[in-house]
């Protein structure tokens, strides 16, 4: 990144505590533009707390957010829009409308939030599909007649449509096998490039976000305990460091070398 890259995303000393539980222990965090960062940690260790805080949606008992440069400390609903439509993310489980066909799911935000013409409205839903690997697939089509990795593209192809310049993607390889993993991630890849986005991931596959991110942020019993490069990543020997990276990886991963 050029050394006079902007700062999109400002987290300083935030805390956040569900009554005894003390989640949030002083993080700190700044993700420039166009910067791909994982962020990493065991189940429960405050990482969709923490994407909660950034998007406003989470208030923290001490600390401060900035986006854009704005800080959203007390900052209702209506006021945060403006900012929350530069935005756009990639929840987990996809949170595909049902009721919706796949047209439907994606022009939603365009028409509702954005207020576009249809002609727009429409000509984004193609750009879209097609952006995911998509563009065959019949606009009118029910999602829960998508295979789960096309639900994931599907729900790609929503995030991208309202152009934000920041994507959040909450595990978006969850679920999927090893090979529909490497096509999302490699299609998150893309579509950075292609758009010109920030995107920040939530995941715990180590070598498909080493391939793609500029850095790796691994949260651990409430801070940050590594945040730089994946080759730093990978060749910490840092106790927190090297235990998560052979837990991720699972149990081959503990197997002695031959």
């Amino acid at each position: 990144m050029s050394a006079d890259a902007k700062p999109v995303i400002e987290v300083e000393d935030v805390h956040v505590s569900f009554g005894e539980k003390h989640v949030l222990r002083g993080v700190n965090l700044s993700v420039t533009a166009r910067e791909t960062v994982a962020l990493m940690g065991e189940s429960g260790s405050g990482k969709t707390v923490l994407l909660r805080v950034i998007l406003g949606l989470l208030a923290p008992d001490r600390g401060r957010v900035r986006l854009f440069g704005q800080d959203i400390a007390g900052l209702s609903d209506d006021d945060l829009l403006p900012t929350r439509k530069r935005m756009s993310v990639v929840y987990q489980g996809g949170a595909l409308f049902s009721g919706m066909n796949v047209a439907e799911n994606i022009a939603l935000e365009l028409r509702e939030v954005l207020k576009l013409d249809r002609e727009e409205v429409d000509a984004r839903v193609k750009e879209s599909l097609e952006a995911v690997g998509l563009g065959d697939v019949d606009p009118t089509t029910a999602p829960e007649e998508l295979s789960g990795g096309m639900k994931k593209r599907l729900s790609v192809a929503r995030a991208i449509a309202p152009r934000p310049e920041v994507v959040f993607y909450d595990e978006p390889t969850s679920g999927l096998d090893p090979i529909n993993s490497s096509r999302i991630l490699g299609l998150i890849a893309e579509l950075r490039d292609r758009y010109h986005t920030t995107s920040v991931i939530v995941t715990h596959d180590v070598q498909g976000a080493c391939g793609i991110c500029d850095r790796i942020a691994l949260l651990n019993e409430g801070v940050f305990a590594f945040d730089g490069p994946p080759a730093a990543f990978t060749a910490s020997t840092e106790p927190v460091v090297a235990t998560f990276r052979s837990l991720a990886a699972g149990p081959a991963a503990a197997a002695p070398a031959q």
